[in-house]
C-alpha cells in the first residue's frame, strides 16, 4: 500500500483550532464548577492537544512557534524537608463531618511565578515522603505534567488503559496519604486528581486567552470595522 499523502496545515488554520480548543477548555471549566467533576478527563485531553510534544504528536502550540510564552504558577515551592504530605494545587476544606479539597486557583497567592512551559511541566506539585518507619518508604511524587498526561493518556480522558500508573492509582484509590480523622479512625481524601487538573485548567486559561488578546484579539476586525477584533466582532470570543 503506497504512502499517503500529506499537506501542510495553514498557520490561519492552527490558530482557529487552537481558538477552539481554548473554547473546549472552557466550557470544561464551566461544567466542572457547575458540579460535573468527571469533565477533569475532558480538561485533561485538551491540554495535552495544546501542549503535548512526542515522537508521533505535534502540539498546536509547538506548530505555532508559541512555546516561548510562559505560564502562571501559584503552587508553592515543596519544602524537601517536610515529612508531611504536600499538595499545594489544592485546599482542604472541612464542613461538617465532610472533608473535601477545591482547587487553590488564586485563592492564596494573587501574584503567581510566570514559568517557561517546560519549566511549569515539570514542576514538583505534589509529595509524599512516605513513611519513615518503613524499610523503604513508599515515596510519591507527581509533577503538573504526570497529572495531565496519566489522566489524558490512562484514565479516559484521550484512552481509556488496562494499568494505570502505580503514584497516580494511589492517590486515586487510596487518597495518596490524604485522611481525615474519624471517630472510627481515618478515612481517606478522594479526588485530588479531579482538583488538580481544574487548577492547572486555571493556570492554563489565564496564559492562552492573554496570548489570544494579545495576537488575534489585537488584529484588524475582519469585519472591515477598522477597530481590533477583540473590541469588534471577537469581542467576549474568549473570557477569562
Amino acid at each position: 500500500m503506497s504512502k499517503k499523502r500529506r499537506v501542510a496545515v495553514p498557520v490561519s488554520d492552527l490558530e482557529t483550532h487552537l481558538i477552539e480548543q481554548i473554547r473546549f477548555l472552557q466550557k470544561s471549566i464551566r461544567e466542572y464548577d457547575a458540579g460535573d467533576t468527571t469533565e477533569f478527563r475532558r480538561i485533561a485531553s485538551t491540554l495535552r492537544v495544546i501542549f503535548h510534544n512526542s515522537r508521533t504528536s505535534h502540539s498546536l502550540f509547538s506548530q505555532l512557534k508559541l512555546d516561548n510564552l510562559t505560564l502562571p504558577s501559584y503552587a508553592e515551592k515543596i519544602d524537601e524537608r517536610n515529612l508531611l504530605c504536600s499538595f499545594p494545587l489544592a485546599i482542604t476544606c472541612i464542613s461538617g463531618n465532610s472533608t473535601y479539597h477545591i482547587p487553590i486557583l488564586d485563592q492564596i497567592r494573587s501574584k503567581p511565578t510566570q514559568m517557561a512551559l517546560g519549566d511549569w511541566k515539570a514542576e514538583l506539585v505534589y509529595k509524599d515522603p512516605g513513611d519513615p518507619r518503613l524499610a523503604t518508604p513508599t515515596k510519591l511524587e507527581l509533577t503538573r505534567w504526570d497529572f495531565v498526561l496519566i489522566v489524558a493518556n490512562q484514565d479516559g480522558g484521550s484512552h481509556v488503559d488496562p494499568e494505570l500508573d502505580d503514584r497516580y492509582a494511589r492517590i486515586v484509590r487510596e487518597g495518596g496519604g490524604l485522611v481525615q480523622l474519624t471517630e472510627s479512625g481515618t478515612k481517606p481524601i478522594f479526588q485530588l486528581e479531579r482538583v488538580y487538573l481544574r487548577h492547572i485548567a486555571f493556570e492554563a486559561n489565564i496564559a492562552l486567552t492573554k496570548w489570544h488578546n494579545q495576537t488575534i484579539g489585537n488584529r484588524a476586525c475582519s469585519c472591515g470595522s477598522e477597530r481590533k477584533a477583540r473590541y469588534c466582532c471577537q469581542k467576549g470570543t474568549l473570557a477569562n
